[in-house]
């Protein structure tokens, strides 16, 4: 297997019939590769031919993916495979190009056709998006990048010098950034309002929400990509599946709160009381499912989140998670060290250079001085404070527009049917009695004995 002999470039040339490969001198290969080579031969002509795709579209053997696509067999199965095999893309923007080029082939006023890819028929179509549809420069530049690999899988040239040019219009000014939720929101929405009809959903997006929220996870793949296995609870770890990095994983150490809490809409309390009434005999290896024993879909959880955190925070969108994740970690270390802690951030939001991350300090800074000035307590531990009995009412928005006291959606009522602790029964105890002291001027000392 490992033995290897010399081989004339000539012969090697008459071989595959490409003009100019090999040199003078001889070459050393394997010889199971060039055995390989040799068997390849019939169906890969490297030299000029194409190799149409199998009948349903799929190339089931390596060796038979085409270096170029034939236009008159496309289909989208092929494309798919060239596109990971030969472009070397990831499989969120393979899906992302294909979609664009789905949506221009179902253009019901201005069609393209993929099999037949006209100069004049695409630029009519990116005109009529740009004037009649009012389309801007990202989207307009989204399509011209999925069009631009739908010709290179053709071997058609574009850029300048060719028949191919197209220059999107300008990009405007930079994108003011949106507020962030503050997080007595962030605490609403996963205490005290009722985020869906039936309890099962409603707890499915309340644990959904605490971990994006305090995790930072790419919203909504990377829940979605989840798996039972990847939660280690004894560890108080998280396996997280990059779906934009090729799917590389990353394991991360959260919150107690996030994990492990009983107290809190955490990972254990998830798997242990709600995950298993969907799912009781563990068929289901995702993480996350619906009602009914499924794994949750990127798109409609994406809808579902936003139609149900839009009503507390109108400008909230849902990769907002990942960027308040971000500046609450950021403003919790700051507090903490007075410096930001922008390594450990990276690591926990799978950036790869931590001058990604430091984008994020601009917003930091921006409300850092609301949370120094307004006690010292950080964005986590505001939103995550455990709701006490005795507290004051507030008044909250529910989903049918009126406003109620919380008692009637009180945190307490929705966290009876998860067990507790004895230390988190003393810890709410000794807390409400302090805070009650406090509202009737009783000197803190009186309680401690001093």
């Amino acid at each position: 297997m490992g033995e290897s002999f010399g081989c004339d470039g000539n012969n090697l040339n008459s071989l595959y019939g490409i003009p100019g490969f090999g040199g003078k001198s001889p070459c050393k290969t394997n010889k199971h590769v060039l055995e390989k080579a040799i068997d390849r031969r019939p169906s890969f002509p490297i030299g000029g031919g194409q190799v149409a795709p199998s009948s349903d579209g799929r190339f089931t053997d390596w060796s038979t993916i085409p270096i170029r696509l034939d236009p008159e067999s496309f289909s989208w199965d092929a494309f798919e495979v060239w596109c990971r095999r030969r472009a070397r893309l990831s499989p969120g923007t393979i899906e992302k190009y294909i979609g664009s080029l789905k949506g221009m082939a179902s253009d019901p006023v201005l069609p393209l056709d993929p099999r037949n890819p006209s100069h004049i028929d695409f630029i009519d179509h990116m005109d009529y998006l740009e004037e009649v549809q009012k389309k801007k420069h990202d989207a307009l530049n989204n399509r011209w990048k999925a069009w631009k690999i739908l010709l290179k899988s053709y071997g058609i040239p574009y850029g300048e010098g060719t028949t191919y040019q197209y220059s999107p219009p300008p990009k405007m000014g930079k994108r003011i950034d949106r507020d962030l939720i503050p997080p007595e929101k962030v605490h609403a929405l996963l205490y005290e309002r009722r985020l869906a009809r039936d309890e099962y959903t409603h707890q499915l997006l309340r644990h959904i929400l605490a971990f994006s929220f305090f995790v930072g996870p790419r919203f909504p793949s990377e829940v979605c990509l989840l798996k039972l296995e990847d939660v280690d609870l004894h560890a108080g770890s998280i396996v997280i599946t990059e779906k934009k990095k090729h799917y590389r994983k990353r394991k991360v150490f959260p919150l107690f709160q996030v994990i492990n809490s009983r107290s809190h809409p955490s990972l254990r309390n998830y798997i242990e009381h709600w995950r298993i009434k969907v799912d009781p005999e563990g068929k289901q290896d995702a993480l996350f499912l619906w009602k009914n024993g499924r794994p949750v879909s990127s798109e409609y959880l994406r809808n579902l989140v936003r139609r149900t955190v839009k009503p507390v925070w109108f400008d909230f969108s849902p990769y907002d998670c990942r960027r308040w994740s971000a500046t609450a970690h950021l403003i919790e270390s700051r507090l903490k060290t007075g410096v930001y802690d922008v390594k450990k951030v990276s690591f926990l939001l799978g950036h790869e250079n931590p001058r990604t991350t430091s984008i994020y300090t601009r917003l930091a800074d921006a409300y850092f001085e609301t949370d120094r000035n307004g006690g010292g307590k950080g964005w986590i531990r505001r939103a995550l404070r455990t709701p006490y009995q005795g507290e004051e009412s507030t008044q909250i928005q529910p989903l049918n527009g009126e406003f109620v006291q919380n008692s009637k959606l009180s945190s307490p009522a929705l966290l009876k049917e998860e067990p507790r602790t004895w230390r988190d029964t003393v810890t709410r105890f000794w807390s409400a009695l302090w805070e009650s002291c406090s509202k009737q001027c009783i000197s803190p000392g009186v309680i401690s004995g001093v």
